[in-house]
């Protein structure tokens, strides 16, 4: 049951109880008390409105900028704005930082408080600004890195074992049965 249909079911016992007039004059006098509470603070409901609507129409839209924009807005030296670009194309597809709470431990990692970000859209211009300040060498492992399409638990694995990054080491079962060496079995 919607709002209306409960107003409408209300006042239908009023008008049963108390007969229509009865009920329509208490109507009006409620509507009497109400615009007499209204002059008496000298602005009826419309002219209150107007200052926030005017407020929210003065208000300029904050358009979000994309890469392309952030990058050309960045100082950033030619050798290595095409990694940049690359690399911030890869955060728009999720497939670098893909999580918020990857992108703030990213920016710390890199001396920046990442504060209260509430989305990794909001975050992209300072994802942007870091990146331009990171050597060459820096963002081609970061590409490399946002390129890999193995799982998170390989690339950790051979981080630990202190494997290359572009290593994948496939482990290919033999096909004789394992036999130890202790039973001979």
């Amino acid at each position: 049951m919607n709002a209306t249909q409960a107003l409408n079911i209300q006042l239908a016992a009023l008008v049963a109880v108390y007969g229509f007039p009865q009920v329509q004059k208490a109507l009006a006098r409620i509507d009497e008390e109400r615009i007499a509470q209204v002059g008496k603070i000298g602005v009826d409901k419309e002219e209150r409105e107007k200052p926030m609507a005017r407020a929210k129409e003065a208000r300029p839209r904050r358009s979000k900028k994309g890469v392309e924009t952030l990058v050309q807005e960045a100082e950033i030296e030619p050798s290595v704005r095409s990694l940049v670009m690359e690399i911030g194309h890869a955060y728009e597809r999720r497939t670098f930082l893909p999580d918020l709470w990857r992108v703030k431990k990213f920016l710390e990692s890199e001396g920046i408080e990442a504060g209260k970000l509430r989305s990794r859209s909001a975050a992209l211009r300072k994802v942007i600004n870091v990146l331009a300040r990171l050597s060459r060498h820096r963002l081609q492992d970061l590409l490399a890195e946002s390129k890999d399409d193995r799982g998170e638990l390989a690339i950790l694995t051979d981080q630990i074992l202190g494997r290359p990054a572009s290593s994948a080491i496939a482990a290919k079962p033999s096909a004789e049965p394992a036999t130890d060496s202790t039973t001979g079995r």
